[in-house]
């Protein structure tokens, strides 16, 4: 222990009362409660100033919170969770698709589908092929993206991300029949392609290919 901590320890335990103070110097084993005992001798009057800074240096040590780790930190998005699929359309309505498509991959999915289903048709095709082809989005991306989401707020208006065909597969799911129907009516016109994976992973590739031709046909 050097000069200034010994010195430290020994204003601190003279601030306290006799009681609590022999209770401390108990806890630090022979040699150390020597030591700090030979201090507070010398140390005499206390001067004021010095008291006071020293103890509100030590109640600042023994409240600070460490960082919080990884696994403490909120959820991207996680003040969105409360919000209304409609109002949560509406205030997503003038960004960009990527953008939109980040907001949503981050979201509970039931909430994520009833967004996606409130967005008008032609924002919904193009949101979907970006969460389809998304990869894990920077964090300072998702700051950014964040960060203007929560500046329209205030203006009144886990593991990786959730992209890939899968999440797709889950909004669809989640939303409503005639919701599902319309947004893939509109995918088998803008990009056939991507409504084959979206087929192949919801029914597997035999069924997939019989009901693209059918929608096709229908179209």
């Amino acid at each position: 222990m050097g000069i200034s901590d010994l010195r430290k320890a020994a204003v601190v335990l003279l601030s306290l009362s006799r009681q609590r103070t022999a209770e401390l110097l108990g806890r630090l084993g022979p040699a150390r409660s020597a030591m700090v005992g030979e201090e507070m001798a010398r140390l005499g009057r206390l001067d004021r100033d010095e008291q006071a800074a020293v103890v509100r240096e030590f109640t600042t040590a023994g409240t600070a919170r460490p960082k919080a780790s990884d696994s403490e930190r909120p959820q991207p998005f996680h003040f969105l969770h409360d919000t209304k699929p409609k109002t949560l359309s509406d205030l997503l309505a003038e960004e960009r698709p990527q953008s939109i498509a980040l907001v949503l991959s981050h979201l509970p999915v039931d909430l994520a589908a009833e967004t996606l289903d409130a967005l008008p048709t032609e924002r919904q095709t193009s949101v979907v092929r970006r969460i389809a082809t998304m990869d894990r989005p920077s964090p300072e991306v998702i700051r950014d993206v964040e960060t203007a989401i929560q500046r329209r707020l205030s203006d009144g208006t886990r593991p990786r991300a959730g992209g890939g065909i899968a999440n797709v597969v889950k909004m669809l799911g989640a939303m409503r029949p005639a919701g599902e129907r319309r947004l893939l009516g509109e995918l088998a016109q803008v990009d056939p392609g991507l409504l084959r994976e979206i087929r192949r992973t919801m029914f597997g590739p035999d069924i997939a290919a019989c009901q693209q031709s059918d929608m096709v046909d229908a179209a």
